[in-house]
């Protein structure tokens, strides 16, 4: 007979037959997503409503006819709409949370540096997070933020006194940065450590809470990016160790000391998911392209999260396949946008990320 797990376990419990659930319900809906070859094939059209068209046929939204600005609010909308629907049927919905935060802190980066820059940052918010954009808004209009979350109410406090003090919109970035993580390894810390059944096959596994672990290999991708960025720009060695994040695999003095050094950064990352990556950020250090470079650091998450979800029935195959809308969705606007600003179908090709779906 069928137990329903969520009606009739204990309150907080959660079972591995959950996200079995969950499981299928994902494969299910990876009928809407849109392969890396459709999108291709969008592309050699270098016609911005016929592409629209073939997005369409996947089950999105016809867009063709449509400006910048109306796609970005369909496409928005789309996201929205998907965390919705996911968090509704999750096991643990800290997961979902989780995958939410970064538009929250997003939209306090536009928040913050258009109001520095004394332009209105509306355009650039995404509705996706734990917060409306217009309930933020709001608490910085009105210089209180009770209705956040604490690390959410000091980040807008510094970094709008951050932005006042130095004009520096990296330097914001930077630091909003890192409290965006922060409060992602707080929430991780929230989810159940194991629920998977141990099994002569599958043991438990030593070591930390898998959802830290990845927050860990999200700050070694993060922090190989700005290396590569700041090493391009000149900056001094000092100056890259103080603006890496702390909490990764890798501490920032040596990485750092590899950004500099003679073994490089791929010598650091090697047998890491980002080592193909690091690799290719070689090149990038040089003043190589750097398009290449961080296209294969957004593959290289994405595939590394696609081979997880295969092993594990947990959270990590919800946030393999938010991962993957996020990535969907953000290929689709390139896609079209690209072609609505006369980018050729090659140039296009070289920025579309494969999804490995």
């Amino acid at each position: 007979m069928f137990v329903n797990k969520i009606a009739y376990d204990p309150v907080g419990y959660v079972s591995y037959r959950d996200y079995m659930f969950m499981a299928s319900k994902l494969n299910y809906r990876l009928q809407t997503m849109i392969r890396y070859e459709r999108l291709e094939q969008a592309a050699m059209t270098e016609d911005a409503e016929t592409a629209a068209r073939l997005v369409a046929e996947a089950g999105w939204p016809n867009m063709a006819g449509m400006d910048v600005s109306q796609i970005d609010t369909v496409l928005n909308n789309r996201r929205d709409s998907i965390f919705k629907d996911i968090e509704q049927v999750c096991p643990e919905e800290q997961v979902v949370q989780m995958m939410r935060m970064k538009y929250d802190y997003h939209n306090i980066k536009a928040l913050v540096k258009g109001a520095g820059a004394g332009v209105p940052a509306d355009e650039a918010y995404i509705t996706a997070g734990r917060f409306t954009p217009e309930n933020v808004k709001e608490d910085y209009l009105n210089n209180d933020y009770r209705d956040l979350t604490p690390l959410m109410a000091e980040t807008i406090r510094e970094a709008r006194e951050m932005m006042a003090r130095t004009k520096n919109p990296t330097a914001v970035d930077l630091y909003i940065d890192r409290m965006y993580f922060r409060e992602l390894f707080e929430l991780a810390s929230e989810l159940e450590p194991k629920v998977e059944p141990e099994t002569p096959m599958m043991a438990p596994e030593p070591g930390e809470h898998y959802a830290v672990d990845l927050i860990r290999k999200m700050i070694d991708r993060a922090n190989l990016i700005t290396c590569v960025r700041v090493v391009r720009l000149g900056r001094s060695q000092d100056y890259l160790k103080s603006v890496l994040i702390e909490g990764g695999n890798y501490p920032p003095d040596q990485l750092a000391a590899a950004a500099f050094g003679g073994d490089g950064l791929a010598g650091m990352f090697k047998d890491t998911y980002l080592y193909d990556a690091a690799q290719i950020g070689q090149d990038a250090l040089k003043g190589g392209p750097i398009t290449p470079f961080e296209k294969a650091c957004a593959e290289a998450w994405l595939k590394y999260l696609a081979n997880l979800r295969m092993m594990y029935f947990d959270a990590r195959a919800v946030i393999w396949y938010l991962t993957v809308v996020d990535a969907n969705i953000l290929n689709v606007r390139m896609l079209l946008t690209g072609l609505l600003s006369g980018i050729s179908a090659e140039k296009l090709k070289e920025r579309l990320r494969e999804t490995y779906v």
